[in-house]
């Protein structure tokens, strides 16, 4: 499947060259977004179709439940970069497809497109708010609670592949299922290390 070669190359380059991509992230964005662009006269290609842009929030996504040690801490290095390239290239598809059922159907017609653009509205502010100079205009904590709407960003792009339900329709669920196993394995450590941390009740 070409997402998962997607996945794996994304992964290799930014374990092996994260300080690279972080030296160099405001070219890649450059890049990212003329290739966005150019992607966006021919509806049919790996852009368009979504498979490249998946593959970078697929990746982003992992990087947030992996055990910590030198794979997850070589990738989150390159967290944020991998998020805005990814979003980046995710328009081509989003507007690409907004302007279809604009012109050749209906939105109603289908809960397909309804919920693409909501996923794609709520990737809006995460990309503005990933750069550093945004990011340096909130606090800390205001800053977390605006990215916890990646978590819906997430559900709502499998609602999207679900209804889509093509032959790769297997795949994706095995892809984000295990997210959500080793996402809820994370929330209970963290619940029990929250406890423990927890003075005793006295009587």
């Amino acid at each position: 499947m070409i997402t998962l070669i997607f996945v794996t190359i994304i992964s290799l380059v930014s374990y092996f060259f994260p300080k690279l991509i972080h030296k160099y992230h405001y070219i890649l964005y450059g890049i990212a977004a003329f290739i966005a662009l150019l992607s966006g006269f021919d509806y049919s290609n790996i852009i368009t179709l979504g498979y490249l842009p998946l593959s970078f929030i697929i990746v982003v996504m992992y990087t947030g439940v992996l055990d910590k040690g030198k794979i997850r801490k070589h990738l989150s290095m390159v967290r944020a970069e991998n998020a805005i390239i990814g979003i980046i290239l995710l328009a081509p598809h989003g507007i690409g497809y907004i302007e279809y059922y604009l012109e050749y159907a209906s939105l109603l017609d289908s809960p397909v497109p309804l919920i693409g653009i909501a996923s794609f509205s709520i990737s809006v502010p995460l990309f503005i708010t990933s750069f550093p100079i945004i990011r340096k205009k909130f606090k800390y904590k205001e800053w977390k609670q605006i990215h916890l709407l990646a978590y819906l960003f997430y559900v709502l792009v499998f609602i999207h592949l679900l209804l889509i339900n093509n032959s790769r329709i297997v795949i994706y669920i095995i892809i984000f299922g295990v997210y959500i196993i080793l996402k809820g394995i994370e929330l209970v450590k963290r619940y029990q290390k929250a406890s423990l941390k927890k003075p005793p009740l006295h009587e």
